[in-house]
């Protein structure tokens, strides 16, 4: 649904920064979607889901994403990987425990 994001309220509470990690995340996928709309970054006939997979190294063993999906996926977690890399400069994190999140954050153990 356009300009609506979900959340769920059961986990905001795990670290402080986890609402900023989950609005930040959820509000890209809005813009990336937008500028689908408006840029048409894909080819002309293109639909989702139709197109070559590939497969990715994060989330569920054998994961397979087609190319719109990776490009979001890559848009969404190079800006959190900013936002963790800002904090580390800011003195806000620890590191170790920062990448321990940003890695959960993407699925990685």
């Amino acid at each position: 649904m356009p300009l609506l994001l979900f959340l769920n309220m059961a986990k905001l509470n795990r670290h402080p920064e986890y609402l900023l990690e989950a609005l930040l995340h959820e509000s890209l996928h809005v813009v990336f979607f937008d500028v689908v709309l408006v840029r048409g970054i894909m080819p002309a006939g293109y639909r989702q889901g139709t197109g070559l997979a590939v497969r990715v190294p994060w989330g569920a063993a054998g994961r397979f994403m087609d190319a719109l999906r990776v490009t979001q996926t890559l848009h969404v977690y190079s800006y959190i990987a900013l936002m963790y890399a800002d904090m580390l400069r800011v003195g806000r994190r620890d590191h170790d425990e920062t990448m321990a999140l940003l890695l959960a954050t993407i699925g990685v153990e």
